[in-house]
């Protein structure tokens, strides 16, 4: 009865939980509800490349609406395929992402983010104006 839905619950599963990441106030309970999703959303997605393998194309009509008037929703291998991708890169990339996540926070708390990039922006520096400017040359 649940792999029937399997295409739908891999878009609706992140659509909920991004929120409820939010609603969580403890940045370490934010990220492991991210990293549950991620490894939901791979599991789903494995157990789609396996449907699509034995039976083909996956057709789903959202609202049980039939297609000139509502949405179909086909998944095949290729479709299969590429989100077996992206959820593996998400998957894998999570674990590591609280370490980037509390740099982050470090710097943006420290102040540190404004001043390494305030070149690269090309924002005034009150002591020295604009250095873009001192550096163009008229052709001759």
């Amino acid at each position: 009865m649940l792999t029937e839905h399997l295409p739908a619950l891999q878009v609706v599963i992140p659509l909920i939980a991004a929120p409820l990441c939010l609603l969580l106030r403890n940045p370490r309970h934010a990220w492991a509800c991210a990293l549950i999703t991620s490894w939901v959303v791979l599991a789903i997605a494995i157990l789609l490349v396996q449907d699509v393998y034995t039976e083909g194309t996956l057709p789903y009509a959202l609202g049980a609406w039939v297609t000139p008037w509502g949405i179909a929703y086909q998944i095949d291998m290729a479709g299969a395929l590429m989100i077996l991708i992206i959820a593996s890169i998400g998957a894998v990339v999570m674990p590591y992402a609280w370490r980037s996540i509390q740099q982050e926070i470090d710097d943006l708390q420290g102040g540190k983010v404004l001043g390494q990039h305030r070149g690269k922006l090309m924002l005034p520096r009150p002591e020295r104006g604009y250095r873009l400017r001192s550096r163009c040359r008229r052709l001759p």
